[in-house]
């Protein structure tokens, strides 16, 4: 395929529509995640394909799926994208942005529990800086790092992702969640067995590689029962254990707060738990205030983490 400088007429909004309709299958969606009109990402596209001299999509159903040509040439443009976010960040270090407001990203697992006390340590500790805390899906939340729009992401560990770093703060344990009062509470720890035949609720279909964990961790132990509720959202989850609708398997950070309100929180046996870390993107530099960030998450998170 020729180089991506010998096509003359390029414009960035052209390929940031090309690579968003990739992203989201839709005009629409696309549109929407570029601030413009559905007409106008049309518009862009058809330019780029009279450009390039070859189809990018075909149109089904309201949805586009790309073209051969198309995947080629998206797989092209990754370079381009990744030194267009090295000047950006280099751009924002020179203008001392960095050092003024410190964006983080965070899954939603993670927004309402851990984040809020990392942040009032950190503001206790610097009289300089601003947050600016916001919790995506997690794609949008790797995409927010991978394209140097935050500084450092909360989140769980993913597989290798391209242009991310990720660090681990510590392996957290899932805890079994109970009614008050359930006839299992008694017992010192819940084994998986214990669960066969019970409503389960879990975390959390759109966070996918949680929830698809915990499904293989109860099929592997025979309880086949699927989750009677799934939500991406550890309140939720607790929540709905309180008022009796089954029996959580939720992470443990806000364990303490549930148990003043009347669940009863146990250790699960086998253990099931996931990787909490922090990640970064591999084109911006770790300023002083973010390794600040990174150390207090580390401490935050080291008192729910396993010590083996």
């Amino acid at each position: 395929m020729q180089n991506l400088e010998s096509y003359r007429g390029l414009d960035i909004r052209h390929l940031t529509a090309f690579r968003a309709a990739i992203l989201h299958g839709t005009l629409s969606a696309a549109a929407h995640s570029m601030g413009v009109s559905q007409s106008t990402v049309t518009r862009m596209l058809t330019e780029l394909e009279v450009s390039l001299g070859f189809a990018l999509f075909t149109r089904r159903k309201g949805r586009v799926n790309a073209t051969t040509r198309a995947l080629e040439f998206h797989a092209l443009t990754d370079d381009f994208f990744e030194a267009h976010a090295r000047l950006r960040a280099g751009t924002s270090r020179l203008g001392g942005m960095l050092s003024e407001e410190i964006r983080i990203v965070s899954i939603s697992v993670l927004a309402m529990t851990i984040v809020p006390e990392i942040s009032e340590r950190f503001l206790a500790q610097d009289g300089v800086s601003r947050l600016h805390v916001e919790s995506r899906g997690i794609t949008g939340y790797f995409r927010k790092i991978r394209d140097v729009k935050t500084h450092i992401g909360f989140g769980y560990r993913l597989g290798d992702q391209p242009g991310i770093e990720q660090v681990q703060l510590g392996r957290i344990p899932f805890v079994c969640a109970l009614p008050p009062e359930h006839p299992l509470s008694s017992q010192e720890r819940i084994h998986v067995e214990d669960l066969v035949g019970q409503p389960i609720i879990s975390l959390a279909e759109d966070e996918l590689n949680l929830f698809q964990k915990q499904e293989e961790y109860l099929l592997e132990h025979g309880v086949t029962t699927r989750a009677r509720v799934s939500t991406q959202s550890s309140a939720n989850a607790y929540s709905m254990v309180l008022r009796g609708l089954g029996i959580g398997l939720i992470d443990p950070f806000s364990a303490d707060l549930w148990r003043k309100n009347g669940v009863v929180v146990k250790p699960l046996d086998p253990i099931l738990s996931f990787d909490c870390t922090a990640s970064f993107s591999r084109n911006l530099a770790h300023t002083p205030a973010v390794k600040k960030l990174l150390r207090i998450a580390k401490e935050v998170v080291a008192r729910y983490a396993l010590t083996t």
